[in-house]
This record gives C-alpha cells, sequence and structure tokens, in this order.
C-alpha cells in the first residue's frame, strides 16, 4: 500500500524543468565552463533581471530556443544596467547594450554576434546553427539589426552614415573584446 501511495505521489510530482537554461552572471566563469563542457558560450547583454527574454522581439524566450541554450550552450547574461555590464556592453561594441555573442566550442572566437533583439524564428536558427560542435569558425558573423524611419514628405531623407561593420574579428583577447581565454 505504501509503495502504491509512493508512486502515485512521484508520478504527481512535477518533472525537473529541462528546457530551462542556467545562466551565469560571471562571464570568466562560465567561459571556463565553456571550455571544459565543448559547448559555445551564449553571452546575453540585456538590462534588468531577466533582461534575456528581451533577446526574443515578442519579450520572451520561445521553448524551443530555451531547450537550444539549455542543451547546447553555456549561457552568461551581463545586466547593462550595471557598471560592469556597461563595461562588457562597451568591450563587445554594443553601446545599446542589449545583443547576444556566440563564442565557437573552444570560447576563442566569436562566431556570431547581433546587436539588439531578434524573432523568434532568427534567434533558434541561429542558436541551432552556432551549436553545432565541428563547424569550423573563420570569420565573426555580424547581422544588422532593421530600422525603420518616417520622414515627412517633401523631407528630404538625411545621409546615411559610411559605417560598415568589419567582417573579420581576431582571436578576442584583452586589448580588442572581452577574452573567452582561462587565463582571466
Amino acid at each position: 500500500m505504501y509503495t502504491s501511495i509512493l508512486l502515485l505521489a512521484l508520478s504527481a510530482a512535477p518533472a525537473a524543468d529541462l528546457t530551462t537554461p542556467s545562466w551565469s552572471t560571471d562571464y570568466f566563469s562560465a567561459s571556463k565552463q565553456s571550455a571544459t563542457a565543448k559547448k559555445p558560450l551564449a553571452v546575453v547583454l540585456g538590462t534588468g533581471e531577466a533582461g534575456w527574454e528581451k533577446l526574443d522581439r515578442d519579450g520572451k524566450l520561445t521553448d524551443e530556443a530555451k531547450g537550444l541554450l539549455a542543451s547546447k550552450y553555456v549561457c552568461v547574461y551581463l545586466n547593462t544596467d550595471t557598471p560592469e555590464g556597461k563595461r562588457f556592453a562597451k568591450a563587445f561594441e554594443m553601446p545599446d547594450g542589449r545583443g547576444i555573442v556566440i563564442s565557437d566550442r573552444a570560447g576563442d572566437v566569436q562566431a556570431f554576434r547581433h546587436e539588439g533583439d531578434l524573432s523568434s524564428r532568427e534567434l533558434a536558427r541561429n542558436l541551432e546553427r552556432y551549436a553545432e560542435t565541428d563547424r569550423p569558425v573563420r570569420v565573426t558573423e555580424t547581422t544588422a539589426t532593421q530600422r525603420t524611419s518616417y520622414y515627412a514628405p517633401g523631407a528630404p531623407a538625411p545621409a546615411a552614415p559610411g559605417y560598415a561593420p568589419p567582417a573579420y574579428y581576431p582571436t578576442m583577447n584583452p586589448g580588442y573584446f572581452p577574452s573567452c581565454s582561462r587565463g582571466h
């Protein structure tokens, strides 16, 4: 009788949520964990306590994105409302303080970076793509944030600035980007 009560109680207990990423707030220990686990490092910069949710344009990560982050990445969240988070945003060249940077599985090179938010589909596609552990990284893929501006009829549109993001970021080092190396 006790066995059947125990089995009933265990079956009614909620299962552990295996699709919730574990978010570290310590960049350097997360980069060491990434190298040990041979998983890419997903660095999310955002504002507030759960700012990683704002990475999705809809304001909440989908179950697919959460599952990919939980199973295939070492996740670190940097709150850019804090002085330390602001320093990382500056080092990652994300002046708006929101975005994602994904390293290669060794944690030495940026494989992907995006400033701002992404649609659910774009986020899941990029998380799946850069989770592939056998993908060689030769250049950092950078995506642009799409912006829409309205100009009054008859008013000339301002000239576009002559900015082109660099196509290649060398191996990260303290003088260029926050280092993913284990020396910190």
